[in-house]
């Protein structure tokens, strides 16, 4: 199952406005790198998405974007080094890539869509992430001899397991609104911040027709829960939030109904460089943000970590996913889902076949 935040776009626009007609919107080239890269103990191939920065006062930016010239280096390295005690245990060089070619389209939008090149390295039989160790990301520019790196520790999956609810065990609820449901599950070693998911599988079934199609939606029921002291951690979802993050899912359909099947549950985990860098960019809203502030980054140009306007833009952090499948609803929740004050408009009326 792929993780959301790899579809991150990370590629630079810059602002052009001007209140004045004597005032310079523009400002002298420089070399601005933006990088993404999130680690995970379960991917077969690791990636990290690198893009350049660009602006012209005289040529129309949006026309640039189309250039992927304008999107690319032409000239670096890129390589992942792993550290103990800061001391170079083994180093694992990124060749680049099209993602096309490995299967991920990017969306059409501003910027070029093809190609859409990234860098990539893959374990060989035998090597893995060793949780205990801290990895280096290290991009250097040949033609100018700039260094961007960045650190991190890779979150530990072996010990990041869903307690409850347990497939084939358990069931999950939603018919008490008095009583918020439960998720619980054991916190993995480097991990800071999780999201809940429902994977919530139905099919609908046209009325004239009687032709039935399966459907699937993904449902955030909780984002960013924040890790405790203890190693258990558990969050409650309360039947309003099942039912309102369903409803926004799922459109009203006029000549259809719907049967339920069987859901699944997964939590995303996030590591510490990741939590930073959700919280400062969600921070820049609201009505006193009155002044334009710098984004956070754990990057570093030339060994300095700087501030204001930087030279580098992205993260480098880890994640990690914990999924449990087929794990049913209970009786009272689908005669709530089929009749409910919060979901009678969703037409469910009856379990697919499956």
């Amino acid at each position: 199952m792929h993780f959301k935040l790899l579809s991150f776009a990370s590629s630079i626009a810059l602002l052009i406005s001007s209140c004045s007609t004597d005032f310079k919107s523009g400002a002298d080239y420089k070399d601005v790198t933006s990088a993404f890269c999130l680690l995970s103990m379960s991917d077969t191939a690791h990636y990290v998405k690198i893009n350049k920065g660009f602006f012209s006062e005289t040529e129309n930016n949006l026309i640039i974007a189309q250039n992927p010239d304008s999107l690319y280096f032409k000239n670096i390295e890129v390589k992942v080094e792993e550290l103990n005690n800061g001391n170079v245990q083994k180093t694992y060089p990124l060749n680049r890539v099209d993602l096309k070619d490995e299967g991920y389209i990017k969306d059409e939008g501003t910027f070029a869509q093809n190609p859409s090149y990234a860098y990539k390295f893959k374990f060989k039989q035998g090597e893995a992430f060793n949780p205990s160790r801290t990895y280096r990301l290290v991009i250097t520019n040949l033609s100018t001899g700039r260094v961007i790196d960045a650190f991190t520790n890779v979150i530990d999956d072996a010990k990041f397991k869903i307690q409850f609810p347990l497939s084939g065990k358990d069931v999950i609820s939603f018919a008490d609104y008095e009583k918020p449901t439960p998720f619980s599950w054991n916190i993995p070693e480097g991990a800071s911040f999780f999201d809940l998911y429902m994977r919530f599988y139905y099919e609908e079934e046209n009325i004239a027709s009687g032709e039935r199609t399966r459907e699937v939606k993904d449902l955030l029921l909780a984002k960013n829960i924040q890790i405790g002291t203890s190693n258990l951690l558990t969050s409650f979802v309360k039947s309003e939030t099942f039912y309102g993050v369903l409803n926004a899912a799922l459109p009203f359909k006029q000549d259809f109904v719907r049967y339920v099947d069987t859901p699944d549950i997964y939590i995303q985990a996030g590591g510490k460089e990741l939590k930073t860098y959700i919280d400062v960019t969600t921070a820049q809203g609201g009505l006193t943000a009155d002044q334009i502030k710098p984004n956070y980054t754990n990057f570093r140009f030339d060994g300095q970590d700087g501030t204001g306007y930087r030279e580098v833009f992205g993260i480098f952090s880890s994640r990690a996913e914990e999924y449990v499948g087929r794990v049913p609803f209970d009786v009272k929740t689908i005669e709530e889902l089929k009749k409910g004050k919060f979901s009678g408009n969703l037409r469910i009326v009856g379990l697919t076949s499956n």
